[in-house]
């Protein structure tokens, strides 16, 4: 190979390696907004339904002592 061919190998693999970045940051950032909407949805209808349970546990707790 010639030095004009490893320019070139070269030049495609960092373009190749930019592209998959950018791909990554298209698919990824998205996703990730979705996994943390999704989480927090849960989050808040599964505490509201433990929240007096929790609240009335605790305050039993600091009658007791």
């Amino acid at each position: 190979m010639d030095f004009l061919e490893v320019l070139k190998a070269l030049f495609w693999l960092i373009l190749s390696e930019i592209t998959a970045f950018f791909i990554a940051i298209i698919v990824g950032f998205p996703l990730l907004v979705v996994i943390i909407l999704i989480s927090n949805w849960i989050y808040k209808k599964f505490a509201k339904r433990f929240e007096e349970e929790i609240k009335k546990r605790y305050q039993d707790n600091i009658k007791q002592e």
